[in-house]
């Protein structure tokens, strides 16, 4: 078996994976889209001090999409990189703005950030690299985003 995707809510998500690693499906091979988080969701972090310190000038975005690179400036600490493009008019892949769904998943390939909350990232993406642009909030004065990155 190359995989399993599963979508739907986390609770049917978390009962379907348990019982296919019992049955002997490795987790890495279990991928997922959860429509909401399973149990009590946790709150989303406010913004660190870095990150609002960072922001207090404004943060140098950059993110590359489809090979194009788009610069724009982010000055809102409660906001996230995902709401700064808007605003200046760029489109970035997302679907459920909420951490769950992954479809905003890039590299950070320079700068650090921070997320507000992760549903859909495995921990080994954190430790590659990976954010959520619908959770990220710059923590230096200039963040480079990736989304073609694999």
């Amino acid at each position: 078996m190359d995989g399993v995707f599963l979508c739907g809510p986390g609770e049917m998500i978390d009962a379907v994976s348990g019982t296919l690693q019992t049955m002997g499906v490795e987790r890495d091979r279990i991928r997922f889209e959860r429509f909401t988080p399973s149990g009590e969701a946790p709150a989303p972090r406010k913004a660190s001090k870095a990150a609002r310190e960072a922001v207090q000038e404004g943060v140098a975005v950059e993110v590359v999409v489809d090979g194009v690179r788009r610069s724009f400036s982010m000055q809102d600490a409660d906001g996230t990189v995902l709401d700064a493009a808007h605003k200046a008019g760029i489109e970035l892949p997302y679907s459920c703005a909420g951490g769950m769904c992954c479809t905003c998943r890039c590299r950070v390939v320079e700068g650090q950030s921070e997320m507000a909350v992760n549903f859909s990232l495995e921990p080994w993406e954190v430790e590659a690299g990976f954010t959520l642009a619908c959770q990220t909030r710059p923590t230096a004065k200039k963040l480079v985003l990736d989304f073609d990155a694999a």
